[in-house]
């Protein structure tokens, strides 16, 4: 947007992000949320790597948990 030469703010991005999130979440066809299966991962205080290494254990845990069932 800045380099269209358009003057935005932080705060206004940000409020279009939550506004876009909570229709998302909340609209009747389709809404944006998890699988009942899914496995979350909240990286918001990890470094990339350590973000990385927990995508890793989990990926293995669910391999290492599928092969035991066969």
């Amino acid at each position: 947007m800045l380099e269209r030469g358009e003057k935005v703010s932080f705060e206004t991005i940000w409020a279009d992000i939550i506004a876009r999130d909570e229709r998302d979440q909340n609209r009747t066809n389709a809404p944006l949320k998890p699988a009942q299966d899914a496995l979350l991962l909240d990286t918001g205080d990890l470094t990339i790597g350590e973000a990385v290494q927990r995508a890793i254990a989990l990926v293995n845990t669910q391999i290492s948990s599928r092969s035991n069932k066969v």
